[in-house]
């Protein structure tokens, strides 16, 4: 039976920092890429690297995450996975100043999957910088009963109107854990990722790969905007293996905006799907 967890259905959170030069000069360290200065605008995607609290030791679970049970539902004996989510990007978060981020549970689903039972949580996010709303996200989490991971998937043989070649490393899994405040073990500690969750070596963060691809985007068309990136996982990427990121591409009209396919690939598998949206500047 089913348990119900519509009283986290509702749940609030609420997180105020200021966007610090130092902190986003260690994300540029983490991304390999030149870092922003104060009064700029911090590049998109970079506010996950924000607004992380980390929990006292006695409230972490085995794999590093926190114990479920106050913000998120009691969902203690799973394996938790980012799933996906949808950023819509309304203006630009400015380094140096302070900013607040509102959260809110939004939904809970309990469903049945190939690897047994999966409970999806979705979370919604409003971060706002001066009284106005910056960034707004939904995101959703994946919870799932300790199985085998899925490791196969669709065949992917897309070139894409550009594309960009990846190879992580332990060092740069490390540095994004320590960026954005992730404990989660699968991400750094390879006996526990092979031995205890099943995984062949370490696993690249959702997150990271998803802004590798705006990062990507954005370094091949500097003449465009984006305004929302829609993105979900679809298979774990390894570590120490090559992946690419890369999508298709098409001018927008003067005034108007575009939607394109994104995605990343490792070893011929689709691992990362996505639409990104954009404008001309």
């Amino acid at each position: 039976m089913s348990k119900d967890f519509s009283s986290w259905v509702g749940n609030t959170s609420e997180t105020t920092q200021i966007l610090d030069s130092v902190h986003a000069h260690k994300i540029a360290r983490a991304l390999d890429v030149d870092a922003p200065m104060e009064g700029e605008a911090l590049p998109h995607l970079w506010h996950w690297c924000f607004f992380n609290q980390m929990a006292p030791y006695e409230h972490t679970r085995k794999d590093g995450h926190e114990i479920t049970g106050g913000f998120l539902p009691p969902l203690e004996g799973t394996n938790r996975m980012w799933a996906g989510g949808d950023v819509e990007f309304l203006k630009p978060l400015i380094v140096g100043k302070e900013a607040t981020r509102k959260s809110r549970v939004s939904d809970i689903k309990i469903k049945e999957g190939t690897t047994g039972k999966l409970t999806f949580v979705s979370v919604e996010h409003e971060i706002l910088q001066e009284g106005e709303v910056a960034v707004r996200e939904l995101q959703n989490i994946v919870y799932r009963e300790p199985t085998p991971p899925k490791l196969h998937g669709k065949e992917h043989t897309g070139k894409g109107a550009w594309s960009t070649e990846i190879l992580p490393t332990p060092t740069m899994l490390f540095r994004y854990s320590a960026v954005t405040a992730n404990s989660h073990r699968i991400h750094y500690d390879v006996p526990y990722a092979t031995k205890e969750e099943g995984y062949p070596d370490l696993v690249v963060h959702g997150p990271l790969t998803a802004t590798f691809v705006v990062q990507g985007f954005e370094q091949t068309h500097p003449e465009v905007r984006v305004s929302r990136y829609k993105y979900r996982g679809v298979r774990p990427i390894i570590c120490n293996i090559p992946y690419r990121v890369g999508g298709d591409f098409e001018l927008p009209t003067e005034g108007g905006s575009v939607t394109s396919v994104c995605w990343a690939e490792q070893d011929g598998v689709l691992a990362h799907e996505g639409m990104i949206t954009y404008e001309s500047r």
